[in-house]
């Protein structure tokens, strides 16, 4: 009967009596399997058990006895060793007097055992780094395919605002247009109501060449020319509104966007030109005006004209009256010297 390092009696496996010891199975583990042999049916049991459990080895990954002897077993088959693994077995479980020398030969294949399980570990390092390195890939690929699909959302979403921002030009071209269309009108109504002016003007130089002829006749034109001075004046105020809302128009287009600032600048020279016209209207008016009172000053000149004659003729009249009443005088005379004279003469 021999003892073992911690204490546990190791009874060789072919010892008398019904319990039986030996060794684990595993080269690393000092434990001792026991168990009876009388009555026993299978095979004995290879490597240890505490508390009716497998031991299990933290500092190894939590594996077991039998684990770590099958690793033990697959790298000594690995490195050519495999004959040498049943002697090994064989040797644990016997007493013989070699023992020292397989001693040496365990602790040889523990160092042998030692450095594959360095390389094992290293294996293992580059098996993890190579997981890890497949999870990074494909923590990258999800990326990638995150970003894809963000991309993806960020062109649909380019895209709509390209659609809207081509419709908005759509319809920013349609109210140009519109605008565009509203400025010709404009425009047009602008030279109907010059040539209508022109024409106020011509009928305004009739009336004042009428007011030349007739004082009455030219107080009545001017009048009338008074009456057509206030609806010009109210054109032009309308004119001027016209002119404020073009303004503005031609604001909002030139907020609308640098596409129509040439459509802007168009419009305001066509302000600019609806302003000359105004201005135009409005030497036109003080021309009416001047005219009118021309013709008031000649007007008054016939008044005068008018009165002077009146005056004269008066004059006329009296002096006509008095050459009449001398006449009659003269006569009236001569009519009684005539019927003086037959008185006269002798018998």
């Amino acid at each position: 009967m021999e003892t073992s390092e911690k204490g546990a009696q190791v009874q060789p496996e072919g010892a008398s009596g019904g319990t039986v010891s030996r060794k684990c199975g595993y080269s690393q583990c000092d434990n001792v399997v026991v168990y009876e042999r009388t009555g026993r049916k299978g095979r004995p049991r290879v490597y240890c058990e505490a508390d009716g459990r497998p031991r299990r080895w933290p500092e190894k990954s939590g594996r077991t006895c039998k684990q770590l002897a099958l690793a033990e077993r697959t790298r000594l088959t690995d490195a050519g060793l495999e004959q040498v693994t049943p002697l090994l077995d064989n040797f644990a479980a016997a007493d013989d007097p070699v023992a020292d020398l397989m001693e040496q030969l365990v602790d040889a294949l523990k160092r042998r055992n030692a450095v594959g399980e360095q390389a094992l570990t290293a294996a293992t390092e580059e098996v993890r780094s190579a997981r890890d390195e497949a999870a990074d890939a494909r923590r990258a690929a999800q990326e990638s395919a995150t970003a894809r699909e963000r991309a993806e959302r960020a062109a649909a979403a380019d895209r709509q605002v390209a659609e809207q921002a081509a419709e908005d030009k759509r319809t920013a071209e349609r109210m140009a247009r519109d605008a565009e269309a509203q400025r010709e009108r404009q425009v047009n109504d602008a030279w109907r109501q010059t040539v209508e002016h022109q024409a106020a003007r011509a009928r305004a130089e009739e009336a004042a060449a009428g007011a030349r002829s007739s004082a009455a006749h030219a107080r009545q034109e001017l009048e009338a020319e008074r009456a057509k001075s206030g609806r010009l004046a109210a054109e032009l105020a309308e004119l001027r509104a016209e002119n404020k809302t073009l303004t503005a128009e031609a604001r909002d287009l030139a907020a609308a966007g640098a596409a129509h600032r040439v459509q802007a600048e168009a419009s305001e020279r066509r302000v600019a030109e609806l302003e000359a016209r105004i201005e135009g209207l409005y030497s036109e008016l003080a021309a009416v005006k001047s005219e009118a009172a021309t013709a008031r000053a000649e007007a008054a000149a016939a008044d005068r004209r008018a009165a002077d004659a009146r005056d004269a003729l008066a004059e006329q009249t009296e002096r006509a009256r008095q050459e009449v009443a001398a006449a009659r005088a003269e006569a009236a005379a001569q009519r009684a010297h005539s019927s003086a004279e037959p008185l006269q003469q002798p018998d």
